[in-house]
């Protein structure tokens, strides 16, 4: 029997085997399975383009999109070209909603899944969204606002210091499960503003 340290490759091993049953057991998949046989997942976080003031009598969730933020939106497109979609969760606020048709077209509204949470909701909503995805979902866009999609990118991804402008989006990625996306730190792949 092999010596490591002041442990035996016996002792590593057995260690080894009930922290897996153990994490099984539990409902947990174990960290080393997910790191190596998972496929990797993109979110692109999306902050809506700039919008009109709000007029008296109108409110903030019926504020529409500006003409310099429908003009923001052709580079943005251009840019998100690479990157379609299998699904968008957007705001059902119609600054989000216009953003989500400059970006992708009224054609695409099957990939829309629209979230009161996204409007409303914190951090720990936006995330509750993400982590309900079906499990074979790669890559998902979100169309939300500040600064909850700023909390959310400083909160998964370490690397993301910075705040979103108007019709900013950031591309991160990571290997392993939408139910943990709170709990793992992704990496970031783009800023596009």
């Amino acid at each position: 029997m092999k010596t490591i340290g002041c442990l035996t490759s016996r002792t590593c091993f057995g260690t080894l085997l009930w922290s897996y049953s153990k994490n099984f057991i539990l409902n947990q998949t174990p960290l080393f399975y997910f790191r190596y046989s998972m496929p990797s997942r993109e979110l692109i976080i999306i902050r809506h383009s700039y919008a009109e003031d709000e007029v008296p009598g109108q409110g903030d969730k019926s504020r529409p999109l500006s003409q310099q933020g429908i003009e923001k939106l052709i580079d943005v497109k251009t840019q998100l070209a690479h990157l379609m979609p299998e699904h968008v969760l957007v705001s059902p606020a119609t600054r989000t909603i216009q953003t989500f048709n400059h970006l992708l077209g009224t054609d695409q509204f099957s990939k829309m899944l629209e979230h009161p949470a996204l409007y409303y909701g914190s951090v720990v909503d936006y995330i509750e969204c993400l982590d309900a995805l079906p499990e074979d979902t790669r890559r998902v866009w979100l169309i939300g606002h500040n600064p909850m999609v700023t909390y959310l990118g400083q909160k998964i991804c370490d690397e993301f210091k910075s705040g979103f402008k108007p019709g900013m989006a950031i591309v991160l990625k990571h290997n392993g499960i939408w139910r943990n996306v709170g709990h793992v730190n992704w990496e970031l792949i783009e800023i596009i503003s």
